[in-house]
């Protein structure tokens, strides 16, 4: 093998690079190795908080469900009810209405009695008679 100043310096040159990259790489910096440890332990800690909040979130949510299944069922029991005032609205009318008119039929009746009263049929003979018996049949 014949090795020129060129191809000396050429693995040279290798060789330190490989003696450089294998100091970084398997002795690095101790600061670098105690923070992954750190972030490690951060991340677990995330973690948990994360599956914390995952249950909490489920328990509200089931929580929440019920809650709404209850405003559900008072919401139907409401309109029903609201539901029922109002037919029990129309029904009042309708009785207001049958009111007036029975009172407008006594009103009327009440004159026909007083007019009666104040001036009564008179009939005589036959005419009572026929009267009377149209009355009774």
């Amino acid at each position: 093998m014949n090795l020129d100043a060129k191809s000396i310096a050429i693995l040279v040159l290798v060789g330190l690079s490989i003696t450089f990259f294998s100091m970084w790489y398997f002795g690095g910096n101790n600061d670098d190795k105690i923070k992954i440890k750190n972030l490690e332990g951060d991340e677990k800690k995330i973690e948990l908080v994360r599956d914390s909040l995952y249950k909490a979130n489920s328990t509200l949510k089931s929580g929440f469900n019920i809650l709404q299944d209850s405003v559900n069922k008072y919401q139907i029991k409401v309109n029903k009810t609201e539901s029922e005032l109002k037919q029990s609205k129309l029904d009042l009318s309708e009785a207001n209405k049958k009111i007036i008119l029975n009172q407008q039929q006594l009103d009327v009746t009440d004159k026909k009695i007083d007019f009666l009263a104040k001036n009564p049929i008179k009939r005589e003979d036959d005419a009572l008679v026929n009267s009377l018996k149209e009355k009774l049949k």
